[in-house]
């Protein structure tokens, strides 16, 4: 998710060509609830990525600052990353399993975690 701090959606392009991934899919700002992200391919490596920006400006701490519980997969999560989870999720399920199926993926997902201080 490095390539999702630029400070630019050119800078994030160039980023991940730098590393051979092509970018499929980008939203560079991010609002409530709604985080920015990219998607993006490494044909030879056959791995389609989804990068999420965490906290990076004000926008984002009002997803942060609601602390609100709610309930999540048989426990509770704040609301604010369980419905930015939600809308993401949402928004990018039916490209990555676009990009899945060209590569002939079969279920493999790995999570990953970035935390920039």
């Amino acid at each position: 998710a490095e390539a999702a701090y630029g400070p630019s959606a050119l800078d994030t392009v160039a980023k991940l060509e730098a590393q051979g991934y092509q970018l499929r899919t980008q939203e560079p700002q991010s609002s409530y609830l709604r985080p920015a992200h990219y998607l993006a391919v490494h044909q030879g490596r056959r791995e389609v990525v989804l990068g999420v920006r965490g906290t990076r400006d004000p926008r984002d701490l009002l997803t942060d600052g609601d602390v609100t519980q709610v309930p999540f997969q048989g426990s509770t999560a704040h609301r604010g990353m369980t419905l930015a989870a939600e809308w993401l999720y949402a928004a990018c399920v039916d490209a990555l399993e676009d990009e899945a199926q060209q590569l002939s993926l079969r279920g493999d997902c790995k999570v990953s975690k970035h935390y920039r201080y």
